[in-house]
């Protein structure tokens, strides 16, 4: 308990002034803080209304989305539940965080202490994991990233089941499958984390029972490392299965979301080692500035691991009395160095080309979900932590009489080099319209600018309650109003930011193009009454202000300094409401010719309804350079399955189509081909289907 009580201190010390903020602001930059922020908010109210955790209804209206691949981290959500019921949510979160910084010390502490049987050195192998630089770089908006107790804990505990006979031995290993399960829920990185650290650990200790002919039986270290892999894998297949299904399928969420260059960029960088943290009031500055060259974020760019900590973990890796027990953990430090690094290595903000270890790792399937490899960097810090508690062991042990003396100056100087106070906050700032709106408003909310990977709407949803018109996960579920459906596409909602805004009626292939005379019932068509326009976040001469203030014309209901709300009135879509438009994102620009061509396996044509209707839908399709089997269905049923070819292939489709959004889902066998790889043109995107002659109709 003490030594829990010395780092709950210090993660005070460290992340202030949250504790004088506690219920005003969160920890962080305010960014994605807010969605951490907000999945606190959303369980709860997901348990007092008896909602399904993981179908996020208060998103993407009308129907909210189902989401298995989003990082909720319910087990810390649900330990700072009284929390949130005493004070409110924001300090729920910062108590999360301390949470997060406070047990992943101790969870390294404990195995530093079994290790070396120093508390004194354990004590510094849990500041070096728990406090690291990189730590408090995923605290300024990746709370899920940073709570890493469950992965620390899981290898203790089967550290603790390895080297322990009996029955006892198995109770250890049952508590790691405890910890493996609850890696999943924390984070994928986690779990990928604990699973490959446990299953090294279990295989070397096999090795080493071999090797030195230990009385133990030696399959008895592996026996219980795949007891609590596949215990922990069993407790939590049910999930598993849903999110390996979820992400096989044509709707698979975060398609876009991740790419080589997104790798690329968040890889570590050679350099961004050596380089001190930017958040130290000494040194920040000068740090700042050295990373500010090298790719990607700076959260991910932050991997430091401290000069005293690297000194000290050389020294336990080549001190006589220790450095056989360093030996596996010298191992995992290099391999989660090099799996931070990423596919190629990067020096300086370049790429040198060179192929690195993880570039075997991200052609296994699925791996793209992984696409900040520089996270890997912990499995790195928790072998550095070990080597260095077993240097702070080496060097006190060869000191008697100054014991006390070399461990308060180690701790200091780790402190000292680690110090990131004052730390980042983000006060609470939404407009005094959602409280009032919270009171009396019913229907959704249309945000614009609401950009992908945008935060704010959920901070002010956590204020009004109210359902959003599209939303931000982890992993962005396909979703029509955000690709293609007007007008909602037109006033980019959920764009990638910097992307060009879309004019769907000026660049729909599908005619009759939808007409902007019925964009408001196309709105209450989707629940979505309200559209908040932040002009302090617009730059004058944006388009959608004058589209907005267009459709609305005297439906102005609010204003103040940086925000406009208009009021559609809300009620029912007319009967005759109908139309039809092409996905923006699975389909091309138009071509000279009129069709557009689709460059993956699944494309999307988008059709709303005011009421339940019978519907024609005619095109053509043509394949590029080979024969491909298309199939074309609709809310689950096949509609039409064919050979297509070059030439192209007409389609006449009717269904009953009922009220609200349908997507018509075109599938399609075999790669995507590129025309310039086959000697065709000039041309590198890939191809797969064409669409023309698109027409529809109500029968």
């Amino acid at each position: 308990m003490f030594v829990l009580g010395v780092y709950t201190v210090l993660a005070l010390i460290f992340t202030w002034p949250m504790a004088s903020t506690m219920t005003s602001a969160i920890l962080g930059d305010g960014k994605d803080g807010w969605q951490d922020t907000w999945e606190m908010w959303w369980l709860n109210r997901a348990i007092n209304t008896g909602s399904a955790p993981y179908h996020f209804s208060t998103l993407y209206a009308p129907t909210g989305a189902t989401n298995y691949l989003h990082s909720l981290n319910p087990i810390l959500i649900v330990l700072v539940l009284p929390v949130q019921w005493l004070f409110n949510v924001l300090a729920a979160f910062n108590v999360a965080t301390l949470m997060a910084i406070v047990f992943t010390a101790f969870g390294s502490y404990l195995l530093c202490r079994d290790i070396t049987g120093d508390r004194a050195a354990a004590f510094a192998g849990g500041l070096i994991f728990g406090f690291a630089p990189h730590q408090f770089a995923q605290l300024l908006s990746h709370l899920d990233v940073a709570a890493l107790q469950f992965f620390v804990l899981g290898v203790w505990c089967l550290y603790r089941s390895l080297s322990t006979n009996g029955r006892a031995g198995l109770v250890w290993a049952l508590w790691a499958a405890a910890c493996v399960a609850a890696s999943e829920l924390s984070h994928p990185y986690t779990l990928v984390e604990a699973l490959l650290v446990m299953a090294l650990l279990g295989i070397c200790w096999t090795m080493w029972t071999l090797w030195m002919r230990s009385a133990q039986p030696w399959w008895q270290p592996l026996g219980r490392t795949a007891l609590a892999i596949s215990v922990g894998i069993a407790i939590v297949s049910p999930m598993l299965f849903l999110q390996a299904r979820q992400n096989s399928g044509p709707d698979a969420p975060g398609q876009g979301d991740s790419s080589a260059a997104d790798i690329e960029n968040y890889s570590a960088d050679l350099l961004a080692y050596a380089i001190p943290s930017p958040f130290s009031p000494l040194w920040g500055k000068s740090a700042s500035d050295a990373l500010r060259p090298l790719k990607g974020t700076l959260i991910e760019k932050i991997v430091f691991p401290g000069y005293v900590a690297l000194l000290l973990g050389i020294v336990g890796a080549v001190a006589r009395r220790t450095r056989r027990t360093a030996l596996f953990w010298v191992a995992l430090a290099l391999i989660g160095f090099l799996m931070s690094l990423g596919p190629r290595l990067l020096v300086g903000g370049n790429n040198t080309g060179l192929p690195l270890p993880a570039s075997i790792f991200y052609t296994l399937p699925a791996s793209a979900i992984f696409r900040a490899p520089a996270r890997f960097s912990s499995i790195a810090f928790l072998g550095l932590s070990v080597c260095a508690s077993l240097g702070v062991q080496a060097l006190t042990e060869s000191r008697s009489r100054r014991r006390r003396a070399l461990v308060m100056s180690t701790m200091l100087l780790i402190v000292l080099e680690f110090f990131p106070a004052p730390f980042r906050t983000a006060a609470q700032a939404v407009d005094p319209w959602y409280r009032q709106v919270a009171k009396s408003g019913t229907g959704a909310v249309l945000e614009v600018p609401f950009d992908r990977w945008d935060a704010r709407p959920l901070e002010s949803q956590i204020v009004s309650g109210l359902p959003l018109a599209g939303g931000y996960l982890s992993r962005q579920p396909v979703y029509p109003l955000s690709r293609g459906v007007p007008p909602f596409t037109d006033l980019g909602l959920n764009r990638v930011p910097g992307t060009p805004l879309v004019n769907v009626a000026a660049s729909a292939l599908c005619s009759p193009a939808p007409d902007r005379s019925t964009y408001l019932d196309i709105m209450r068509l989707a629940g979505v009454r309200y559209l908040a326009l932040h002009l302090d976040r617009l730059k004058g001469s944006d388009p959608r202000i004058e589209l907005a203030q267009e459709l609305f014309a005297a439906r102005l209901v609010y204003q103040s300094t940086g925000l406009e709300v208009y009021d559609n009135g809300g009620g029912q879509a007319p009967a005759s409401l109908f139309g039809a438009v092409e996905d923006s994102e699975d389909w091309g620009a138009i071509e000279q010719n009129n069709y557009r061509w689709a460059g993956g396996n699944y494309a999307r044509i988008y059709l709303w309804s005011g009421v339940d209707r019978k519907v024609q839908v005619s095109f053509s399709l043509a394949s590029f350079s080979l024969t491909r089997q298309v199939e074309i269905s609709a809310s689950g049923k096949v509609l039409a399955q064919r050979s297509v070819g070059p030439s192209a292939q007409p389609f006449d489709l009717e269904w009953e189509l009922p009220r609200g959004f349908t997507t018509l889902l075109i599938s399609a066998s075999g790669e995507p081909l590129i025309p310039a790889s086959l000697g065709v043109g000039a041309d590198t995107r890939p191809l797969v289907l064409n669409l023309s002659s698109c027409r529809y109709s109500a029968k």
